[in-house]
């Protein structure tokens, strides 16, 4: 397929977007200083990415600081970006271990998270570290989790689900603690939808644990934050 046809494509899917989601005045991404044009909208934003329309992803939600990002801000996308792909990867290899519908239905929560810090990334020209290979990654922390609850995660169906409760708590706590060190709203608000994911699934996998016996003791987080989660219930979490 020649370039034009590739554009014309991209066009036709951007257009079809906006159709769907609404790229009105409501929906506009204020220009950040890396990019090139002003009254940036989301589709706009995709256009430039250089993505291709099979890596689209939903950017169906407003950011509504033009202030560029400071390097703390930069890392932060950086490191969130591949934290929630660590958690997909690793609920991508239980749920072909384990016939539990709990890991493939958080996976995909995991990819949506994944998707809404690209969008960010997208709007502030932030490079993706994020690897397309299962199991691979440029933060050697994350590396080192990723292979740690693996090992852990494929012994048998408790500590499978136990990794992924860990997982959880890890990102609440590491997300709380990025929260800390900006003032960018969009990002504020991103990170928080994430965390009360995060919060829907740690008590996903504390019931299952509960029912073969077995109470997840938090790592990151304090037993306070994590009771205050389990008796606050499941929670409604929207972008």
């Amino acid at each position: 397929m020649n370039k034009i046809s590739v554009l014309s494509t991209t066009v036709i899917t951007i257009a079809a977007i906006c159709l769907i989601i609404g790229c009105s005045k409501d929906n506009t991404l204020m220009k950040d200083a890396n990019l090139a044009n002003d009254n940036v909208t989301i589709a706009e934003d995709l256009l430039y990415s250089d993505l291709t329309v099979e890596e689209l992803p939903d950017c169906n939600f407003e950011i509504i600081s033009s202030v560029p990002l400071d390097e703390v801000e930069v890392e932060m996308l950086k490191y969130v970006r591949e934290e929630e792909k660590m958690a997909h990867d690793v609920y991508y290899v239980l749920s072909g271990i384990y016939k539990k519908p709990i890991f493939n239905k958080i996976m995909e929560s995991e990819q949506d998270h994944m998707d809404k810090v690209l969008c960010l990334m997208i709007h502030y020209n932030v490079e993706d570290p994020a690897s397309d290979e299962i199991g691979e990654f440029t933060n050697d922390q994350i590396q080192e989790l990723y292979d740690y609850l693996i090992d852990l995660g494929t012994k048998n169906i408790i500590d499978g689900l136990t990794a992924g409760a860990i997982i959880e708590d890890h990102d609440i706590k590491d997300l709380n603690d990025w929260m800390e060190l900006t003032v960018k709203e969009s990002i504020i608000s991103v990170f928080t939808n994430i965390v009360c994911g995060s919060g829907n699934h740690i008590i996903s996998f504390s019931d299952l644990l509960d029912g073969f016996g077995t109470e997840y003791s938090p790592i990151y987080i304090t037993e306070t934050e994590y009771q205050d989660i389990l008796d606050a219930g499941s929670q409604f979490c929207g972008f």
